[in-house]
């Protein structure tokens, strides 16, 4: 028996021409669902930048940059897309990031551990609570991972 040569090669042709064809007769018979699809995770008219997002970095107690999370709340009460990053570093040098980022509805929160993802859950709200020595900014009414209210951060108020 004679063994038929190229059978390999016409088979992956094969494939990825079919594979070619049901992606255009997708977007022909689909197209506008599909591409609202994709514009839902990559839109140019997305008001929140990549780039140049802000820091709130807290160093055992030492903060800076905390007027970028007030700003951060005042724009969930104004209902405006936001997002930041609040950086914590543990006792023994680990890098805690909180990247919060609100799309108008609600605050998506995910969290990672020296760039190892841990958790991540949506809530409701940033609130700020301030009893004269401390002022607490918390995540309100979370779900997903984590259920419930947590302080994301503390910080002691100067007289």
């Amino acid at each position: 028996m004679n063994k038929k040569k190229g059978f390999i090669p016409s088979l992956i042709f094969g494939s990825i021409m079919l594979c070619t064809i049901a992606i255009v007769a997708f977007f022909v018979f689909q197209g506008d669902d599909a591409r609202e699809i994709i514009k839902d995770g990559f839109s140019d008219e997305e008001q929140v930048s990549q780039t140049n997002v802000e820091e709130v970095i807290n160093e055992h107690g030492n903060i800076s940059n905390i007027e970028a999370l007030d700003n951060f709340v005042d724009k969930l009460k104004d209902k405006q897309k936001a997002k930041i990053n609040v950086i914590q570093y543990g006792i023994e040098g680990q890098r805690v990031v909180e990247e919060l980022t609100f799309n108008g509805d609600d605050v998506h929160v995910y969290r990672s551990v020296d760039e190892d993802f841990i958790e991540e859950f949506r809530c409701e709200n940033v609130v700020t609570n301030e009893d004269g020595r401390k002022k607490q900014y918390v995540l309100k009414r979370c779900t997903g991972n984590f259920t419930g209210d947590t302080v994301l951060l503390s910080k002691n108020v100067e007289d």
